[in-house]
């Protein structure tokens, strides 16, 4: 040890001659060369270590990440700051569009961002053009070292210009990391090292790459996961439809706003503080609804009825399914809700409909037979009426009779309005000046204990209209009113014109957008019922004692609203009285001349029945009873008479007989109708006058049968002075 140190003591002594001090200064520069190349190694290995140490904690890092955690700026920024990159970039692949799509750059030197924007390109990825082999090693080698920028930008950048900005920059390898999982490409990563750094250790890389998809994937998934939930949350919130989720015991696990809404709750936890078995009204749906789902757990389009929070009932269509866990019990029972209210009063209104047309169509035939039976009646006790030398007593029944047949005629009419088949004198009228000469006579009539208030438009209100028919409904419907006002009360007429527009909500189902005039009439009175509300517009449907009533009055003025092509609608409640609301469309008129004002007109006096002058009249009617008395009637007024059942042998009848002046015939009969036998006779002889009677309703206007040859119309029931007076205009008219 001693012979060592003195051996080294002596070598680093100074030398004794000019050679030997040579030898020392060249010794001396190969020491402290290996010293520094020691140290250097050191420090590499010492900046590897630390790199390599770094590395791992960010693989650790991402492996913990939270989902809230940027990954990508996480990735980039770490590897600018580990391997003292330039520039560091972490990209995702977009599987739709097959490209990757830079999500964060890194970049220590500001001049690349810039040289980033002006070349208008990612550095990386497949928005770039790279060279075909670059690209095919950055999709599928797991780590990628590029030397050359040109190879990267080409075929954007000229090569020359590439060159000069890695210079300038001092750019060096562009080492590209390719991130696969479950060999699917999800991301890559892009290193841009300084010029003449070191290389990455490339084992450690390979490690973290995998570490890192493994991470992105991880990421990917519970950013689908936040986007599903956010979705779904939405779908949830936003849904116009109910959904829930009860326990099978009955406990409210979930609702969306629509059914709180729907169920008419202020909030979600009120509605969850009750029970589904409170909420159906009927209980015995829920355990039939429970059966099904035991049975075949689901069940579709189940209608049943739900009680709101205010205590009122809506209709539901349920479709729910039974959620179970692996052995089979059922953990909670989840489904929609959808209202169907609207939807099934639209179908009770047309059931309704349907139902009041049956009737409707019933009661127009038995009133057309009543009409027959009538006629017949009143003719005959007419006839009789006008014997010489008649006992007073007879002659008091039979105006009993006479009248009593005019008061059935008038129910024959009300069934007739009802079942749409009576005839009008429709024309543009203003409703107004009707309404009021109406509203004159209520205030005479009713008692004083009702106080009446009309409301009136002061503007026209024109529509194509029989006054007399509407006026006979408003009569209905105060008549009704007062009744409902037994100890007094208030009624209220009003008369309105107003306007449905295009997409708003009609007053009434089925009402088309438009203008229309709303004719309304309230009271104070009892109210209705529910059952009541059901069967209001049927024939011969009434809440009054027997005898008190017919029950015709409401369906005769259904029927007439209808006639008009109008709705009707009614609101009411038990000891809030009734609004009945009639629409009729407006009618657009060129000038006001053209509209009746239907001003009320003094009663004339009828003049006495016109006689005849031996002129031949053909009566054709089906009827033989009407036929007969009709026959007797005309020859008692001095008419010459031949008759025949139907058209065939009407026209056999006048082929054979000689100047008939008037042809009398029923417009419904066998064979050949009325309308068709007029045609024929007016082949051979145009000047020909026809006269017709019909219990039905004309679908063709007055002048409209007047080219036919129709120049009047007699309506049955008549009697001997309305067929007499019609008779005699018929003969007389141009």
């Amino acid at each position: 040890m001693k012979d060592a140190s003195r051996s080294k003591r002596q070598a680093t002594a100074a030398p004794t001659s000019p050679t030997d001090r040579d030898v020392h200064h060249r010794r001396t520069a190969e020491l402290e060369a290996a010293e520094t190349g020691y140290r250097r190694a050191a420090d590499e290995v010492q900046r590897q270590s630390a790199q390599m140490a770094a590395l791992s904690e960010l693989a650790i890092e991402l492996a913990a990440a939270s989902p809230d955690t940027d990954v990508f700026k996480l990735i980039a920024e770490a590897f600018r700051s580990i391997t003292g990159a330039v520039a560091a970039s972490f990209s995702i692949y977009d599987a739709q569009r097959k490209e990757l799509v830079v999500r964060y750059l890194a970049s220590a030197n500001p001049v690349l961002s810039i040289v980033n924007r002006l070349l208008g390109r990612n550095l990386i990825g497949m928005r770039m053009p790279v060279s075909p082999e670059i690209k095919q090693r950055m999709l599928t080698t797991v780590v990628t070292t590029v030397s050359d920028m040109s190879e990267v930008t080409f075929g954007v950048v000229p090569k020359p210009v590439a060159s000069a900005i890695q210079t300038a920059l001092g750019l060096g390898d562009f080492v590209g990391l390719s991130l696969h999982y479950a060999d699917e490409l999800v991301g890559s990563a892009v290193v841009v090292m300084p010029n003449r750094q070191p290389p990455l250790p490339m084992d450690l890389m390979r490690t973290f790459a995998h570490v890192a998809a493994v991470s992105l994937r991880r990421k990917q998934a519970e950013e689908a996961l936040r986007e599903s939930e956010e979705r779904y949350r939405g779908l949830f919130e936003r849904v116009p439809v109910g959904l829930y989720r009860t326990s099978p015991a009955g406990e409210i696990l979930s609702a969306n706003p629509a059914l709180v809404e729907m169920l008419g709750y202020p909030d979600e936890k009120s509605l969850l503080a009750a029970n589904a078995v409170e909420v159906f009204v009927e209980p015995g749906d829920r355990e039939r609804e429970q059966l099904l789902l035991a049975r075949e757990g689901i069940v579709r389009h189940f209608e049943t009825q739900l009680r709101c929070h205010d205590g009122a009932s809506i209709w539901v269509l349920d479709s729910a399914r039974a959620v179970r866990d692996a052995e089979g019990r059922v953990l909670y029972y989840e489904g929609t809700l959808e209202d169907i209210t609207q939807r099934k009063e639209l179908e009770e209104q047309v059931r309704q409909q349907e139902r009041l047309a049956a009737v409707g169509q019933l009661a127009g035939g038995i009133a057309h037979d009543f009409n027959n039976l009538l006629t017949t009646i009143i003719l005959d006790a007419d006839i009789l009426l006008r014997k010489p030398h008649l006992p007073a007593d007879m002659r008091g029944n039979l105006e009993a009779i006479i009248d009593e047949s005019r008061r059935a005629a008038q129910l024959v009419q009300q069934i007739l309005d009802f079942s749409r088949r009576s005839m009008m004198h429709v024309r543009p009228v203003d409703l107004t000046p009707p309404i009021m000469n109406t509203v004159d006579i209520l205030r005479r009539t009713l008692p004083e204990t009702i106080h009446l208030d009309s409301e009136l438009e002061a503007s026209a209100c024109v529509v194509k209209a029989d006054p007399a028919r509407l006026q006979q409904a408003l009569m209905n419907l105060a008549t009704n009113a007062r009744d409902a006002m037994p100890d007094g009360g208030r009624l209220r007429i009003g008369l309105a014109c107003i306007e449905v527009a295009l997409g708003e909500e009609a007053p009434m189902a089925g009402m088309p957008p438009g203008q229309w005039v709303c004719l309304t009439v309230s009271d104070t009175g009892t109210g209705m019922t529910e059952e009541v509300q059901a069967h209001l517009f049927e024939p011969f449907f009434t809440t009054k004692p027997v005898g008190k009533g017919t029950g015709l009055g409401l369906a005769q003025v259904y029927g007439i609203v209808k006639q008009h092509k109008g709705y009707i609608g009614v609101d009411t409640e038990m000891g809030l009285g009734t609004t009945v609301r009639i629409y009729l469309p407006l009618h657009e008129v060129q000038a006001m001349a053209d509209v009746d004002r239907a001003s009320e007109k003094a009663p004339e006096v009828a003049p006495a029945a016109p006689k005849g002058k031996g002129e031949a009249i053909l009566l054709v009617e089906d009827n033989e009873r009407i036929r007969e008395v009709g026959r007797t009637a005309l020859e008692s007024l001095g008419y010459c008479v031949l008759t025949a059942e139907n058209g065939l042998e009407a026209l056999e009848v006048y082929r054979s007989a000689a100047g008939i002046a008037l042809v009398i015939v029923d417009m419904v009969m066998p064979e050949m109708g009325g309308k068709q036998l007029m045609r024929e006779l007016r082949k051979t002889r145009p000047d020909l006058k026809g006269l017709i009677i019909t219990g039905y309703a004309l679908k063709e206007d007055l002048q409209q049968l007047k080219e036919e040859g129709i120049v009047d119309i007699v309506r049955k029931p008549f009697d001997r002075d309305t067929l007499a007076q019609s008779v005699r205009r018929s003969l007389d008219a141009d």
